[in-house]
């Protein structure tokens, strides 16, 4: 048993070996890749966590705000309940709660502009992961060029006569920006 894990801890300590040895091979754009990769990853983190802390059970919210208007219609106590509920939905019921004495279409216009802004809240960082997601294949195409250059360098330094060898590492770098 002690001689299996052992076995397996070479295999991880080799496999871990190899994964540096396919990065510092595959050129400069392995690195880019990788810091863009770690980019995308904490934008797309802290979007979900985002997105599960405003996330809200709207039936409950709507049923406590509807108790609080049938029993007393009680301002304070509506927009307490509001300021207790994180998220958007909460944030627009606010504002037309606060806002009650306005007329249907002031109302209306007010509840249009403060949308506008949820959205913007809603949608922050997406770009900029929309950018990444259309740049990263990009970068590895570059990075698969740039291997190809340095075949073609090789070719050219040795003349007719080239060696795998030489050729080995531009294909190496290639391939590895392509994963």
């Amino acid at each position: 048993s002690r001689g299996l894990g052992d076995v397996y801890k070479r295999q991880v300590l080799e496999a871990g070996d190899s994964a540096w040895k396919l990065l510092r091979q595959g050129g400069p754009m392995v690195w880019v890749l990788l810091l863009v990769s770690a980019m995308a990853t904490t934008l797309f983190l802290e979007r979900l966590l985002h997105y599960r802390r405003i996330q809200i059970n709207t039936p409950e919210f709507i049923a406590g705000l509807r108790a609080n208007l049938k029993n007393n219609y009680n301002v304070v106590e509506l927009v307490a309940i509001c300021d207790a509920t994180p998220g958007p939905v909460a944030r627009m019921t606010k504002a037309a709660i606060l806002n009650r004495e306005l007329s249907r279409e002031a109302l209306r216009e007010l509840l249009n502009d403060n949308k506008r802004v949820e959205v913007a809240r809603l949608e922050k960082r997406l770009n900029m992961l929309g950018t990444i997601a259309q740049i990263a294949p990009l970068l590895g195409l570059l990075g698969t060029v740039l291997g190809f250059m340095r075949i073609f360098r090789g070719v050219m330094e040795e003349g007719t006569w080239v060696l795998a060898k030489t050729l080995a590492g531009g294909v190496w770098e290639g391939l590895v920006c392509c994963l």
